[in-house]
């Protein structure tokens, strides 16, 4: 079963075009962490890149030992020198070009796991999409609970959508504050699957619990409210 890692960065104003360039020209890591005696200990399955506004989320699908995955990581060129320019666009008073800044740094800007739901076995060629949004600050702890119930993986499921111009597969939510950041990996169509998803009766109650603790309102019962929160919600792929 995969885990999820994810980090959310607030960037310079201006700079999102040379981040931007810097994500898609990054060289990709050694993906697999071995122990001395040459026994796998992590692999990196997937890296996934959103930006929004000022804003940049990065999601790390991985298996195994997260630390030592991490400290193996760490010590590969490609990721230091991405840090280090990294360390050019980023809203931060903490020097990301040393390995202890840079630890510090993922500190303070690592998500949240909350929780993962499949919701179909996934085939070649899923892709990974997501979804922002805020609670309120005193709805933060609400938020949470309703989300780790509505999407328990034991209890039954409220997005599973194929509709045959698309399908849900996985939603994976995790949080920093009170900033929401749902993924979900998806085939298909990106609006259909929102739109099917979010029109069954279970995720309908979950977004009628949710309604009193989010900071900005919004009613996906109505179709073209639906649509304008995704508008306003989807962030854009790297």
């Amino acid at each position: 079963m995969p885990q999820y890692f994810g980090l959310i960065w607030t960037l310079k104003p201006g700079s999102r075009e040379a981040v931007e360039s810097l994500v898609r020209s990054t060289e990709y890591p050694e993906y697999v962490a071995r122990d001395k005696d040459g026994t796998v200990t992590g692999a990196l399955l997937r890296t996934v890149v959103f930006m929004k506004d000022n804003f940049l989320v990065r999601i790390n699908e991985f298996e195994g030992n997260f630390r030592e995955l991490g400290q193996h990581m760490s010590r590969q060129k490609s990721i230091q020198n991405f840090q280090t320019e990294m360390g050019k666009y980023i809203e931060s008073a903490i020097d990301i070009s040393t390995p202890e800044g840079f630890q510090t740094f993922l500190r303070q800007t690592s998500l949240r796991f909350i929780v993962m739901k499949e919701h179909a076995p996934a085939r070649e060629g899923s892709r990974f999409g997501a979804l922002t949004w805020t609670a309120k600050r005193d709805g933060q702890q609400a938020v949470e609970k309703l989300l780790r119930e509505a999407f328990d993986p034991q209890s039954a499921d409220p997005g599973e959508a194929d509709t045959g111009k698309g399908r849900l597969v996985r939603t994976v939510v995790l949080m920093r504050d009170n900033r929401v950041i749902q993924v979900l990996e998806f085939e298909g169509d990106w609006n259909d699957v929102l739109q099917q998803a979010w029109r069954r009766p279970a995720v309908q109650a979950l977004e009628r619990k949710l309604k009193d603790h989010l900071e900005v309102a919004r009613d996906t019962a109505d179709p073209e409210g639906a649509k304008a929160f995704f508008r306003e919600a989807s962030m854009r792929p790297i």
